[in-house]
């Protein structure tokens, strides 16, 4: 490596926030320190490898360290919850806890997501794909509290009933707020909406949200196959979730029975490397390969699928 400088290549780079058909990244010492187009700045030709320079075939490079899923507003229930319960029962308990904050959820929320911020920060994250049901990570971003985190914040849709109602309200908040409904020139810390997962949200809503994200050229993320619960749900219609939806009063009409949530969604989120599945556990052979097919990403959270 000349001056101990290598190229780093790949079919699409992420770069001011969208996806770069083709770029190389120039590296020394672990830091960026450009992006290029092949043949543009002594930068190799697409496709090739070598001594200094490295071109992954398939995939796609996220410059700096990034964290495509977090839910910062949740920081302060850490160590409040036990692992290893079935999906659904963590649900319940994660309710009940959020219930005891009581007037001070705000604050709580605040100084967890500032919490956060800080640790990633300290961990070398640098990009920060964040889910969350309230404006505390927003609001946070925007009072400059986050100490140079870039963040990308999905307001998180969930449930059935009035999905209509709840996707045009969201928007109209997000609309609102980011000044104008388009990824390329909006708020970096608003950037649009989020479906929660295949079994917990109505289909027209998932639908609704993927064209939404699609016309306007933005991530679409979506949790899929995090649990066995979840699969069974699909699968049989039965099982925990069934009955954790029952004693929510929450009704449900997925159809099937589905293989999976693959199955159930790829007819109705764009593909493309754009689309982020978040947990992708349990999948079956063929809804893998339909999604490597499909240039389909997947983001994988380790240390949440030990927790559980």
């Amino acid at each position: 490596m000349k001056g101990g400088r290598v190229w780093i290549g790949a079919p699409w780079v992420w770069e001011s926030g969208r996806w770069r058909k083709e770029r190389w990244l120039l590296l020394e010492r672990g830091k960026i320190l450009k992006i290029a187009s092949p043949g543009t700045f002594q930068a190799p030709r697409a496709g090739t490898s070598g001594a200094d320079h490295f071109w992954f075939k398939k995939g796609a490079l996220l410059p700096a360290l990034v964290n495509a899923h977090a839910h910062l507003e949740l920081g302060a229930l850490c160590n409040k919850l036990p692992a290893g319960l079935p999906m659904p029962l963590w649900a319940s308990a994660l309710k009940r806890e959020v219930a005891l904050w009581g007037e001070e959820a705000g604050a709580i929320r605040a100084a967890a997501v500032r919490e956060g911020a800080q640790s990633l920060l300290a961990d070398g994250v640098g990009t920060l794909l964040d889910i969350g049901n309230s404006d505390a990570s927003s609001s946070a971003n925007r009072a400059g509290e986050l100490g140079g985190l870039r963040l990308l914040f999905r307001q998180e849709l969930i449930g059935w009933k009035g999905a209509s109602k709840q996707l045009s309200d969201r928007k109209k908040e997000l609309h609102k707020r980011a000044g104008k409904w388009d990824l390329d020139r909006a708020q970096p810390d608003v950037d649009g909406l989020s479906v929660h997962a295949p079994h917990s949200t109505h289909p027209n809503l998932i639908a609704a949200v993927a064209q939404d994200e699609a016309l306007h050229r933005k991530l679409f993320t979506i949790h899929l196959a995090e649990g066995v619960e979840e699969g069974e749900f699909l699968t049989t219609g039965g099982g925990l979730w069934k009955e954790w939806f029952q004693q929510e009063r929450i009704p449900t009409k997925i159809g099937g029975p589905w293989r999976d949530g693959w199955e159930l969604l790829s007819k109705k989120i764009p593909h493309g490397p754009r689309t982020l599945l978040i947990h992708g556990n349990l999948l079956g052979e063929r809804s893998l390969r339909e999604i490597a097919l499909n240039n389909v990403s997947i983001v994988h959270c380790p240390l949440s699928h030990h927790f559980f």
